[in-house]
């Protein structure tokens, strides 16, 4: 069994794996990035977190293929059945990302490389993948961008390359 901190950096083959701090409300809420030496291409997850900082992008910069949470619609958040403590706390700093934060994000990561997006943890209250893709490529559309967008599946295995 391998330990390690939770912020890491490890090089496993021709591989390297590295993990970032994302804010959410968990005692230790990660992201990560396998680089695959030689090969052009960087996988990103990000999930599980209320906003997007410069660390966060900064980690994923030049990341090819990307899972990125697109949590809620905030309408539909405001009209969920949730409780008001937990819809704050969805959309709070510590919480998760709206489809509005996520296209945000995607501009910044597909101008620094990115070509497939996988959009995650998609509530099943609070969203839908309809809306969750229309915000995200009207987003890059609005930016000049263009680069491969899906929506993940709730019960399926979804490809992402």
């Amino acid at each position: 069994e391998i330990l390690h901190p939770p912020l890491f950096s490890v090089k496993i083959g021709k591989m390297t794996v590295r993990s970032f701090r994302t804010s959410h409300d968990s005692a230790m809420s990660l992201g990560y990035t396998v680089e695959f030496d030689g090969a052009g291409v960087k996988f990103g997850l990000m999930t599980d977190t209320g906003r997007v900082t410069e660390d966060m992008l900064s980690a994923l910069s030049g990341a090819t293929h990307l899972v990125l949470e697109a949590n809620h619609d905030p309408d539909m958040l405001t009209s969920s059945p949730y409780p008001i403590s937990v819809r704050e706390r969805i959309a709070s700093a510590r919480g998760h990302l709206s489809n509005a934060q996520s296209g945000e994000a995607a501009v910044r990561l597909v101008r620094d490389g990115a070509e497939r997006l996988l959009l995650a943890h998609i509530s099943e209250n609070a969203n839908t993948p309809e809306l969750a893709l229309a915000a995200v490529r009207g987003a890059l559309a609005a930016n000049g961008l263009t680069a491969s967008v899906e929506a993940a599946k709730r019960y399926e295995i979804t490809r992402l390359i």
